[in-house]
């Protein structure tokens, strides 16, 4: 079943996700923002899996199973400016 569209390679290569922004966390931090309804997404790049490059095309329900296999749970927390400062830093 087809879940999206990507008009461009994902990044999910450990060496990236864990050590830069890459459009595979931007993508993971808006589906959060998106359907927990907050102004901002965070998350672990240790938590995305897939360990390869997505190339673009359809993007299938298992695409999301590949990145994220295990059932952690997302916290919806209120923050201030300081502390989300201090968190980013």
């Amino acid at each position: 079943m087809q879940a999206g569209y990507a008009g461009i390679d994902i990044e999910g290569r450990f060496s990236r996700v864990r050590t830069e922004e890459t459009n595979l966390g931007n993508l993971i931090a808006d589906l959060v923002r998106s359907e927990m309804g907050t102004d901002f997404g965070l998350g672990n790049g240790g938590g995305l899996r897939a360990n390869y490059v997505f190339e673009k095309g359809p993007i299938k329900l298992s695409f999301m199973t590949s990145i994220l296999p295990m059932t952690d749970q997302v916290v919806k927390c209120t923050l201030s400016g300081q502390i989300l400062k201090d968190i980013i830093e």
